[in-house]
This record gives structure tokens, C-alpha cells and sequence, in this order.
């Protein structure tokens, strides 16, 4: 602490120069009591009377002086003044930030906090980018590309950086390239992101990507998103209906209307074949939506090209790379898969107590189910650490317990080689591939275990 003694002199002016004694008006007599803010403004020092002496604070920073032993105490703009006696030892620097007590000693209080960070209620993964969807309502986004996470840049981020103009978000996916959120009460669909094949769906044509969320009109009143690699789709509300639109690429019919051919679609359009969608969920180049009845109708390349076709029924929905996967429904629910085991992602499902499934996720080959007693599991490949169960094996057919998520897991999704859980404390934890900053934890490691993802 810097120490620094002040001494005011007052000195009278008549005729000519005069003397100290002679200037020195007496203390109560109209002297010191009338001085003004302006007498000290200029000064740049803050004293702190001494614990043995009262110092009295005066309305506008003016300071009362009624006897030689008056303290300063801070005055507007940070001056004081110095009155005799005062001891040099409790004066500090005006520069720090401090707060005079009573006892008119100062107290440190150092910086403001940080402001508390929104816990997370919804996890997005896409292919190499992964986005989160806050109780406050926005959305915060990593990994890569950099017009996926929506901050207005292009560069990747390996830790979280908001997606702008998205305050009041009630639902978010994250497909190839590309990522939607809907907000508000009336459903707007606003989408970000690289834009070859129309998959932003604003009709503009070209390419070019956009880095921060563009409003696209004729999807109002979306209940529900998914985003393929190239091509974007979206439950619809109506007064008794929920249909589907999709829009984007549409080489292998992802959009689901077989009137539309062209290989790209650059508005949305009307799914064909239902209106009474539930869940919807996309991959690479193919869809499914989860039914009022509990069936499950899939359309792009699933079916050849040919069309809205039925899979089966079931109580959830995941679309994988080359597989899909389900919850069979009833108490006593197990995830069930079909399609390419290559990697063992379909898993070796035959458990007979619980806990019991109550969500499934799929990742280009790997898969995890969200039990009803808050743990994970996951099954299929496993090079690059997406099971997140810390073992060497390539590959696990057998569904293995993720350990380390350190509390109840509320929500689940799968990237294409990463995979990402939502805790009941609002913090997020990703494993697997991390090349590019998809798990969010500042680094670019790839981690074969849970690392948290760095709060911002």
C-alpha cells in the first residue's frame, strides 16, 4: 500500500502576498466548514480516517471538518481530503477498488463475480459439432465447422461459443454441417450453417454458408427438428395435425415427396404419408418419424428411393449412419436395432431385469440407450473412444455401462464418432472422437471417457 500524507493550505489574497499565520483561517469560524467540492476535486489520493477517529460523511462529498483531528472519507470522484492529523499509514490508492467502512476502514472487494452460468437442458451432437440448448434460452455450439456453431465466424472452437440472434430456444438439432433451433411460442425455425444443397432451407441458392441463424419462414409452428447430413426436415403443428416439411439435398428422396425430383430443394415441403408425427429423427441421407400409434415410418435412403415405408413400432426413435434403433414399449423397455452390424452396433440385447431403457441414440456405427435409473449404455464401434467406457476394443457388441458421468443423466446424443450426455445438474459431459472440438473441453484430444465441457 502506497502511503501518502496531503497537507492543505489555504492562502488568503489582499493586496499583496501575505504570510501563512496570517492566511490561516480559524477552524469553525467559517473557515474549513466552508470549504467546497471544488476546493478538492483535483485531488487523486482517497485517506481513510484512522480507526481512533470518527470521520463523517456529507451529502455531495463535501466533508465536515470540525476540529483539527477530522478524517476524509471519500468524496465524489474519488478525492479526498486531508485534514491535519490524520494518520499517513491509513491512506491507500485511489485505484483500487475498495469500500469505506463505517469505522472508515477501506475493504477490498476486488472484481465483480462472473455471472452464473445457465444450466444445460438439451444436447445436440452432429457429425463433428456438438450444440447445447440453455434454460435461459440460448444456444451454445463447438467443434466444426465454424458456420455450424452460429457465432458469426467460421473457425472451429473446441469449447463453447454462443450462436447469435437465438434467445428463446425450445428445441435444437445438429446435422453434417449445419445446425436448426426453433424459439418462441409460435415455433420459428431458425437454421445456420453451410448451405450447398439448400439445407438451411431460406431459398437462397450458391452455397455459401450462413454463420448466424437465418429465420426460415415457411416453417412456422415446429414441435420437433431433425438434421441429416445434407437435408433438414421438421414436425409441423397444425389444429389437429402434425405433419412433416423437409428441404435440402433430395438425391435419394430425403425430403419425402415423391412429386418433388430435383436433386435439391431449397424451400420446405410437405413429407408425404402422415399427419400425425410424434418424434423425427435423421442421418446421412435418411429419416424416420415415431407415429401416434407407435409406428414407425422411415423415407430417403432406407427405402431405396421409394418412398414413405413402414419399419415397425416402438416407444423411441435414432437414426444411425446405416442402422436405426427403437425402444421396444411396455414396463419392461430394451432398445432393439436393426440394419448393418459391421461394428456390432445393432448390440446383443437380451436383458431380462431392469433398469429398463427409456431413450436410444444412434452415431454413424455406435449406439447408447438412457435408462430409467440414469445410466448410460453403449454398444458398436468404438476406434476412436464413442462408447466411452475406457476400454481398447475396436468395437463392442455388448452394451457396456459409461462410468464417470458423476450424476443422473438427462439427456443423450450421438455424433457421428462422439457422443455427448446432459446431467441432472445442468453440466455436460462428451467422449469419443474430438479432432476438431466437438466435446467441447478446450482441447482437441480424443477422450475414450466422460470429460466435462467448459462452462461458458
Amino acid at each position: 500500500m502506497r502511503y501518502v500524507f496531503l497537507v492543505l493550505v489555504l492562502v488568503g489574497c489582499s493586496d499583496g502576498a501575505v504570510g501563512f499565520e496570517d492566511s490561516m483561517p480559524p477552524v469553525g469560524d467559517g473557515g474549513l466548514d466552508t470549504l467546497t467540492d471544488a476546493d478538492v476535486h483535483d485531488a487523486d489520493v482517497l485517506d481513510a480516517a484512522p480507526p481512533h477517529v470518527d470521520a463523517d460523511r456529507v451529502d455531495g462529498g463535501a466533508l465536515r471538518a470540525d476540529s483539527a483531528v477530522d478524517a476524509a472519507n471519500r468524496v465524489d470522484g474519488g478525492i479526498a481530503d486531508a485534514a491535519l492529523g490524520v494518520d499517513a499509514s491509513d491512506a491507500f490508492d485511489a485505484g483500487t477498488d475498495a469500500v469505506v467502512t463505517d469505522a472508515g476502514m477501506p475493504i477490498d472487494t476486488g472484481p465483480p463475480p462472473p455471472p452464473p452460468v445457465s444450466p444445460t437442458i438439451q444436447i445436440a451432437a452432429g457429425t463433428r459439432h456438438t450444440c447445447d440448448r440453455r434454460m435461459d434460452g440460448t444456444v451454445w455450439c463447438w467443434g466444426a465447422p465454424g458456420s455450424s456453431l452460429g457465432n458469426g465466424m467460421t473457425g472451429r472452437r473446441s469449447f463453447p461459443v454462443q450462436a447469435i440472434g437465438i434467445t428463446d430456444a425450445r428445441d435444437i438439432a445438429a446435422g453434417g454441417s449445419h445446425t436448426c433451433a426453433t424459439q418462441g411460442a409460435l415455433g420459428n425455425v431458425d437454421c445456420w450453417g453451410e448451405n450447398t444443397f439448400g439445407q438451411i432451407g431460406n431459398g437462397v441458392p450458391g452455397g455459401f454458408p450462413e454463420v448466424t441463424a437465418v429465420r426460415i419462414d415457411a416453417a412456422v409452428g415446429s414441435v420437433g427438428l431433425a438434421l441429416g447430413e445434407e437435408h433438414t426436415c421438421s414436425l409441423q403443428a397444425g389444429t389437429r395435425t402434425v405433419v412433416g416439411q423437409c428441404w435440402g439435398r433430395n438425391n435419394a428422396r430425403q425430403v419425402g415427396n415423391p412429386a418433388v425430383t430435383l436433386p435439391t430443394q431449397l424451400t420446405p415441403v410437405l413429407v408425404d404419408g402422415f399427419s400425425d408425427g410424434v418424434e423425427i429423427d435423421s442421418r446421412g441421407h435418411r429419416t424416420c418419424v415415431l407415429r401416434e400409434d407407435s409406428s414407425i415410418w422411415c423415407w430417403g435412403a432406407f427405402s431405396g428411393g421409394l418412398g414413405f415405408t413402414y419399419w415397425r413400432h416402438g416407444a423411441a426413435l435414432a437414426v444411425g449412419g446405416r442402422h436405426r434403433c427403437t425402444v421396444t414399449g411396455g414396463a419392461r423397455s430394451t432398445p432393439f436395432c436393426e440394419g448393418d452390424n459391421s461394428y456390432g452396433q445393432l448390440g446383443s440385447i437380451t436383458a431380462v431385469s431392469g433398469p429398463w431403457a427409456i431413450d436410444v441414440v444412434a452415431g454413424k456405427d455406435h449406439s447408447c440407450a438412457l435408462y430409467d435409473d440414469g445410466s448410460v449404455r453403449c454398444w458398436g464401434r468404438n476406434q476412436l473412444g464413442q462408447l466411452g467406457t475406457g476400454t481398447p476394443l475396436d468395437f463392442e457388441a455388448l452394451p457396456r455401462i459409461v462410468f464417470g458421468l458423476g450424476a443422473e443423466v438427462v439427456d443423450l446424443s450421438a455424433g457421428d464418432n462422439h457422443t455427448c450426455a446432459v446431467m441432472a445438474t445442468g453440466e455436460v459431459m462428451c467422449w469419443g472422437a474430438n479432432d476438431v472440438g466437438q466435446l467441447g473441453d478446450g482441447t482437441t484430444t480424443t477422450q475414450d471417457r466422460p470429460v466435462v465441457v467448459v462452462e461458458s
